[in-house]
C-alpha cells in the first residue's frame, strides 16, 4: 500500500469493507475473512499482544521485528485492518478455443500442483513492503534451512477438476471398507433371514443364497446402470464414486420386504388361510402388500439422488 518513496500509493487504498483501486471503489467483503480492524488507541494489553505477534512472525529476524514495531509506533496505519485470517481470490483465465476438455482439466491440475510443491514465505525491504518468496520444497530439505524457514502463507487452490479428483481418490480409498461392509451385511442378512425362516418353519440351504443375493442385487443393478451410461458416452462424474455406497445402504430394504412377505404368504397358504399354490398367485399377494412401499422408496431414492 506504499510506493518506493515510502509514501501512500495513490492508486491503491486498501481498507475494509470498501477499497479503492485506480479511483474505483471495490467491495472486498466477499474476499477477506476473519478481519480485525483497528479500534483507535489500543489498550496496553492490545499493544503488547500486537508486539508479541510481530516478534513471533519474524522469530529469527530480531532486527526486522524491532524495526517494524518502532515503525508502528511512529507512523499511523496505512489501512484500517489490523489482521486478516484468510483471503479468497478467484482466478479467471480466457479459454483457448483449441483446448480440449482434457487439456483444460490438465491445466487446472498443473496449477494445483504448482502451489502444492512450493513453499511461500515473505521478505520485507527497508520500507517493510512485503514480497512473496517462492521456494521449491526440494531446495529446503536440509533440516537447518527448514528450521529457519517459516511458511508465511498457506495456500489452498480449489477447482472443479480438483474436487472431482479428490472425490474419486476418496472413493477408491474407501474400497476396502466397502468390501468389509458388504461381508458384514451379508453375514447379518444370512442370520436374520435364517432366523425368520426357522420361525416360520421354512428354513433350507437355499435361504443362504437368497440372503446373499439380496445384498448382491443392488450392487449388480448399480454396475449395470453405470455400464449403460458409459456405453452411451455419458460423461463420468465424481458423484458416481459415492453411488455404490448409497445403493448398498438404502437399496437393500426392498429385498428384505419381499423375502419376508413371501414367507408370510407361504405360511398362510400352508395353514389354509389363503388359497393358491402357483408362483404367480403368491407373487401377486406379495406385490399387493409391499409393492406400494417399494414404489414409494424407489421414487424417493431416484428423485433424491438424481
Amino acid at each position: 500500500n506504499i510506493n518506493q518513496d515510502n509514501r501512500a500509493n495513490p492508486y491503491l487504498q486498501l481498507n475494509y469493507p470498501s477499497s479503492a483501486l485506480f479511483g474505483r471503489e471495490i467491495n472486498v467483503q466477499p474476499y477477506f475473512f476473519g478481519v480485525e480492524l483497528y479500534k483507535g488507541n489500543g489498550t496496553k494489553e492490545e499493544i503488547a499482544e500486537e508486539t508479541e505477534g510481530v516478534r513471533q512472525l519474524f522469530e529469527n529476524d530480531t532486527f526486522a521485528a524491532e524495526s517494524l514495531i518502532t515503525r508502528n509506533k511512529t507512523h499511523p496505519p496505512l489501512v484500517n485492518m489490523k489482521s486478516v485470517k484468510m483471503i479468497s481470490l478467484y482466478l479467471h483465465v480466457l479459454e483457448n478455443p483449441h483446448w480440449s476438455s482434457d487439456e483444460i482439466k490438465q491445466w487446472e491440475m498443473d496449477v494445483i500442483h504448482f502451489f502444492k510443491y512450493f513453499i511461500f514465505t515473505s521478505i520485507y525491504n527497508d520500507f517493510f513492503q512485503v514480497s512473496i518468496l517462492m521456494i521449491h520444497q526440494s531446495m529446503i530439505r536440509q533440516s537447518m534451512i527448514r528450521k529457519s524457514m517459516k511458511q508465511r502463507l498457506t495456500i489452498y487452490v480449489v477447482s472443479k477438476t480438483f474436487v472431482e479428483e479428490e472425490m474419486v481418490r476418496a472413493g477408491i480409498s474407501l474400497q476396502p471398507y466397502l468390501i468389509a461392509g458388504f461381508i458384514i451385511m451379508c453375514t447379518c442378512s444370512i442370520i436374520t433371514v435364517m432366523i425368520r425362516a426357522a420361525y416360520l418353519r421354512q428354513s433350507n440351504i437355499f435361504k443362504i443364497f437368497l440372503a446373499v443375493m439380496a445384498c448382491l442385487t443392488p450392487i449388480m443393478a448399480c454396475s449395470t446402470a453405470l455400464a449403460i451410461l458409459f456405453l452411451f458416452g455419458m460423461r463420468f462424474s465424481s458423484v458416481l464414486c459415492v453411488i455404490p455406497f448409497l445403493v448398498l445402504s438404502i437399496g437393500i430394504d426392498s429385498s428384505y420386504l419381499m423375502i419376508h412377505e413371501w414367507q408370510r404368504v407361504t405360511k398362510e397358504i400352508r395353514d389354509g388361510e389363503k388359497k393358491g399354490e402357483t408362483v404367480g398367485h403368491r407373487m401377486s399377494e406379495v406385490l399387493g402388500d409391499v409393492g406400494p412401499a417399494i414404489l414409494i422408496s424407489a421414487i424417493t431414492n431416484i428423485l433424491a439422488d438424481a
